[in-house]
């Protein structure tokens, strides 16, 4: 991915000028959304303690999004959104800026949903991967950290490829340790059913 000092303001109207109207500041433009995709894939794996080696966005070769390499292991990353389609068209088309208050069996019915849908071995491009992380990331307001910890305590997904996965929240300002993860991701807890070798 290119560098920060590399982004001309031309290029920077253009990126705010491709911003998805209405919500959560991601980018409908191909080009704009790889960097974000790969923004995300370096903040959740960083916010998880993995250290990675290299991080690369795989472009239209998807899934998955990303590739590292974590402690000499091959990762496939893949990122995908929760945010409520309804509630986006409403901020598109109204110009008012409505939220929508996730309840806890909502919230996991939709996390099983992404789930279900990006665990899909036929589909997988690249590899072999050692493991394979599903980001789920969510600009939701009322989504807090400590709200999604509730939410999935208790909560298993079944997966057949998928061996990692979580949910990964925008910038959350430092507390008083100024110790805090700027970009927090929260663990969610898989259950595998096959192994990663058969489902390639």
């Amino acid at each position: 991915m290119p560098d920060d000092d590399d982004i001309d303001l031309e290029e920077f109207k253009r990126a705010v000028a491709s911003l998805r109207k209405g919500g959560g500041y991601r980018h409908s433009k191909r080009g704009f959304r790889d960097r974000e995709e790969y923004d995300d894939a370096a903040s959740a794996l960083t916010a998880l303690g993995l250290e990675y080696n290299s991080l690369t966005h795989r472009g239209r070769d998807d899934p998955p999004d990303c590739e590292a390499v974590v402690d000499g292991i091959r990762w496939g990353v893949e990122i995908v959104e929760l945010a409520d389609q309804q509630t986006l068209e409403t901020r598109e088309t109204t110009g008012q800026r409505p939220h929508r208050i996730w309840t806890r069996e909502e919230f996991v019915g939709e996390v099983g949903r992404l789930i279900s849908v990006k665990d899909s071995p036929s589909k997988l491009k690249g590899g072999p991967y050692s493991r394979y992380l599903l980001v789920v990331r969510t600009e939701e307001l009322h989504l807090t950290k400590a709200c999604l910890e509730e939410y999935l305590t208790g909560v298993a997904f079944s997966c057949s490829m998928i061996t990692d996965a979580c949910i990964a929240l925008g910038y959350h300002p430092s507390g008083p340790d100024k110790e805090s993860e700027p970009y927090p991701a929260v663990r969610i807890t898989l259950r595998r059913l096959v192994g990663l070798s058969d489902a390639r």
